[in-house]
């Protein structure tokens, strides 16, 4: 999930891969995405800071900048990013 702009503004997306350094995620949709950007992981539980370097269509390059782990309740960075993977995977496991 690409969150973006000062006004929790999401993206759904899919990571096509990912290095330490940065990622390349196929979004959704061709909604422009604002800054400040992150992205989030719903799988491992981790978010990142990241800067857009380049867009191709509806793929997005990210470098990151700074890593923030949402399993620790007490996770630094914006607390927008951890209720917004609790919520998901809380959806996701509804369906079970």
């Amino acid at each position: 999930m690409v969150v973006h702009g000062t006004g929790e503004l999401t993206v759904p997306c899919a990571i096509l891969d990912s290095s330490s350094g940065g990622a390349r995620a196929q979004l959704a949709s061709l909604a422009p995405v604002g800054l400040p950007t992150f992205l989030i992981d719903l799988t491992d539980g981790v978010a990142f800071r990241a800067r857009r370097a380049w867009t191709k269509g509806g793929t997005l390059g990210l470098q990151f900048q700074e890593r923030f782990d949402l399993l620790q309740p007490a996770a630094a960075g914006p607390p927008v990013l951890r209720r917004l993977w609790l919520e998901s995977i809380r959806l996701d496991g509804a369906d079970d």
